[in-house]
């Protein structure tokens, strides 16, 4: 009897996952860009993420390949997106200048 621990998919993003390229993304002043981002891709879902994963390594060059690559998961899997959407808002109270 063995067990299977090996787990072939990668996990979702979940609302306690710390992901360092969303405060990235916040200190820069790009959290409507990633609001927009999230808006287009979301309807799409998979179709979205297979686009992403597409374009993944050319985001590498610009450092931005983890980032990519997290969104194209959160797409395929149901409440990513809001879960990456909960943590890129969660210091918006006090943060973000373009809140007014």
């Amino acid at each position: 009897m063995t067990e299977n621990t090996h787990q072939t998919r990668q996990e979702p993003p979940h609302d306690d996952a710390n992901h360092p390229w969303i405060d990235v993304a916040r200190r820069r002043g790009l959290t409507g860009a990633l609001d927009l981002v999230f808006d287009v891709l979301e309807p799409v879902g998979p179709l979205g993420a297979q686009m992403l994963y597409v374009v993944q390594p050319m985001a590498g060059v610009f450092g931005w390949r983890q980032a990519v690559g997290e969104i194209a998961v959160a797409l395929e899997e149901p409440g990513g997106v809001a879960a990456l959407r909960r943590q890129l808002h969660a210091e918006d109270a006090g943060e973000t200048p373009d809140s007014h």
